[in-house]
């Protein structure tokens, strides 16, 4: 699906009645800001032009993202926690063991009041764990492809290479070098690997076809993105991310509130950005 196509559909969940507790088509643990960018990923754009250093916040491609976004959280179509207070702690943002911690951020889904959620391959150690740690009964669950862009419905924003083993030019070891190479990435070390599978997933997936009990297909149907990154550190000064995000989360806040116009957000968003991008240059 694109993420229109995605969005759409979980819309249709958020008029289901469920008693008082509202239900939500996707579920994140991250605020709208997120979802935001994983939108734009999608599309493979750029927050700041690598030439030019102009932010690119008030061009079409990240207004429908903006717009894409504030709708179905405003909509009950996706969840999205609030912006984090000052020196409050995310929570649920990496599965490190802490079930009871971790529990409390994916609730909704897990009790049935979200119908999706994006998350790493660890989510389903989480959903096979919760049923040992609590009363919640065992869901049913399946794997899906992440959202992709239509214009490249084969390729995926959210698929990166973790590790690649490669050998110096001048290592004095260039002949064992290659046969381990050649080891860690044959069939021999893949049969172990698709046993192992925790928070990475092996790029052979002949030995890796079953996962707690899914079809694993959906986890290899895309390629990578060759640029997915909305963020390029070599265009974008230290410190200018933190500051610009919690701009803005306090403008997709004000779409979401209708307290502000899409046009008017993003014309404010585009001049303290870019101000806060050449401060920031210049006293780097």
């Amino acid at each position: 699906m694109t993420w229109k196509e995605l969005l759409d559909l979980a819309e249709r969940f958020s008029s289901v009645d469920s008693g008082k507790k509202q239900v939500y088509g996707l579920y994140q643990t991250r605020g709208a800001a997120s979802l935001m960018y994983d939108i734009a990923a999608a599309s493979a754009l750029k927050l700041v032009d690598a030439k030019s250093g102009k932010l690119l916040i008030d061009s079409d491609g990240w207004k429908e993202a903006i717009k894409m976004a504030t709708n179905s959280v405003r909509n009950k179509a996706a969840y999205a926690p609030p912006p984090l207070e000052e020196g409050e702690q995310l929570e649920g943002y990496e599965y490190t063991g802490d079930l009871k911690q971790y529990s409390r951020s994916n609730e909704l889904f897990y009790m049935g009041q979200a119908a999706m959620t994006i998350q790493a391959p660890w989510f389903a150690f989480f959903l096979r764990d919760i049923t040992y740690y609590s009363k919640t009964p065992e869901i049913d669950w399946g794997i899906a492809a992440a959202p992709v862009n239509p214009a490249k419905p084969d390729e995926s924003a959210y698929v990166k290479l973790s590790e690649i083993y490669a050998i110096s030019a001048d290592s004095p070891n260039k002949r064992a070098a290659w046969e381990f190479v050649k080891f860690v990435n044959g069939p021999e070390m893949a049969q172990v690997a698709g046993k192992a599978v925790y928070a990475k997933l092996p790029t052979r997936s002949d030995n890796f076809k079953d996962f707690r009990g899914r079809e694993t297909d959906a986890f290899y149907l895309l390629k990578p993105m060759q640029a997915s990154s909305v963020s390029d550190k070599k265009s974008i000064p230290p410190g200018f991310q933190t500051e610009f995000d919690s701009l803005l989360s306090n403008a997709l806040k004000s779409l979401i509130d209708k307290e502000k116009t899409l046009d008017d957000a993003v014309a404010e968003l585009q001049i303290k950005g870019q101000e806060m991008l050449e401060r920031l240059r210049e006293t780097k």
